[in-house]
């Protein structure tokens, strides 16, 4: 069982685990020791994790381009480990499009991710709109950082997104942050399509991944661990010690991340 291995502090082996959330470089004025991408690598080494999809730090904030070409670079180093998730910014909206295109075409990379926060811009923005009607005709997946009523990217505002946008697939990051934003993620997805809720946070309460299967269902739920600014042990031993089922474990640790991304067409083994 999932559970033994973890408890035997040995890499989960015999299924798909698949972290939807972490990212490449540093995060400013934050200590960060094991930040490369070769101690990220060896990370997920250690726990068993076969994929890390993975957004530059540079893109969350001024340079966009140059963390994508950072990010494509990684990539195509580590092929077989990694899923690249391009980054832009709403504040250059004409660039959107153009971006993601020219990444697909270079790198290859097939998600993508978005910090409100940071840009100081609200996801439902008209700077958002080239990506969003971007992802609705290609089904692009996109992870989005939420926080709980924040103005940028509370979760109640991908009401709006989900609603107009019907073939797009989000993650909502950290789903909400807090304990009242996983409420107000839940009552979010819980309401739309198309949106799932990712486990990257470090402000769960206990029982919040039996919560998550409760409420929306293990279909809706995704591993994410935030690595390495945050370590992914932590959100893969809740889901091991969770009490569920072990298929619906299963389907939060990597089934549910790979079907959606075959379903966009990148069809990762």
């Amino acid at each position: 069982m999932i559970v033994d291995r973890v408890k035997s502090a040995l890499p989960i082996e015999g299924i798909p685990v698949f972290d939807c959330h972490g990212h490449l470089g540093r995060w400013p004025l934050t200590h960060m020791p094991g930040h490369t991408i070769e101690a990220t690598i060896a990370t997920l080494d250690r726990l068993g994790i076969d994929r890390l999809c993975l957004s530059p730090f540079w893109g969350c904030f001024c340079d966009f381009v140059r963390g994508n070409d950072a990010l494509g670079a990684a990539v195509a180093r580590y092929s077989d480990r990694l899923i690249g998730q391009i980054t832009v910014n709403p504040h250059y909206p004409d660039e959107i499009v153009p971006e993601i295109e020219r990444c697909r075409r270079l790198y290859g990379v097939r998600m993508l991710k978005i910090h409100p926060f940071c840009h100081d811009y609200p996801v439902d923005g008209d700077g958002y709109r080239p990506l969003w009607e971007y992802a609705d005709q290609t089904g692009t997946v996109v992870l989005s950082h939420t926080w709980d009523s924040d103005k940028t990217c509370s979760p109640e505002l991908f009401a709006t997104i989900a609603a107009r946008y019907l073939r797009a697939r989000v993650i909502l990051a950290h789903a909400g942050g807090t304990q009242r934003g996983c409420r107000q993620a839940i009552d979010v997805v819980k309401k739309h399509g198309g949106l799932y809720l990712d486990t990257a946070t470090s402000h769960f309460h206990v029982g919040m991944i039996e919560r998550f299967v409760r409420e929306v269902g293990a279909d809706r739920v995704l591993f994410g661990s935030d690595v390495p600014l945050l370590d992914p042990a932590a959100p893969l031993g809740r889901i091991a010690y969770a009490r569920i089922g072990e298929a619906q474990k299963e389907k939060i640790l990597g089934l549910n991340l790979r079907g959606l991304l075959d379903d966009c067409g990148g069809r990762p083994q």
